[in-house]
């Protein structure tokens, strides 16, 4: 039985003004049973303060990486622990993210367009969030995530 979810549902909310964030970028780590866990970062949240994650996206994303590195990577997602790791990607992240991505976009398909938008995100208006979800065996999960916004003037 896959207990990864068919979709997760991950909402932004700012502490303050309980109103959606939108342009956040998030990584996950996925735990795998045996060798190295994966991570996948996903679309960044949308007007609604939303990242969706489906499935099958992320079954893709894994037999990329399993496919280009056979010796570091044995888990499929169905072997993975029942819980990710969420957290909002940092400016060094998304840097790191940003130089990673010009390296294998000869192997991913990674365009420009793509690249130019994680260097205008607004993590850098948030502190930064590592938390788990756990799924229980859910095929639909949706979880919210209140942000504290970093407020230069205090």
């Amino acid at each position: 039985m896959n207990s990864f979810p068919e979709l997760i549902n991950i909402k932004l909310i700012n502490n303050e003004t309980k109103h959606p964030i939108s342009n956040i970028a998030i990584m996950i780590k996925i735990f795998a049973r045996n060798k190295i866990d994966y991570y996948y970062r996903p679309p960044v949240s949308n007007e609604e303060g939303v990242i969706s994650i489906e499935r099958s996206l992320v079954e893709n994303e894994i037999n990329k990486t399993q496919e280009l590195f056979p010796a570091d990577y044995s888990s499929n997602l169905s072997d993975c622990e029942p819980k990710i790791e969420i957290s909002i990607m940092s400016q060094e992240d998304i840097f790191r993210e940003i130089q990673s991505m010009n390296d294998w976009k000869g192997v991913f398909e990674i365009n420009e367009k793509e690249m130019k938008s994680l260097s205008q995100l607004n993590n850098i208006n948030y502190m930064s969030l590592v938390s788990i979800l756990n799924f229980n065996n859910q095929s639909i999960v949706n979880s919210e995530y209140y942000l504290k916004e970093i407020n230069q003037f205090r």
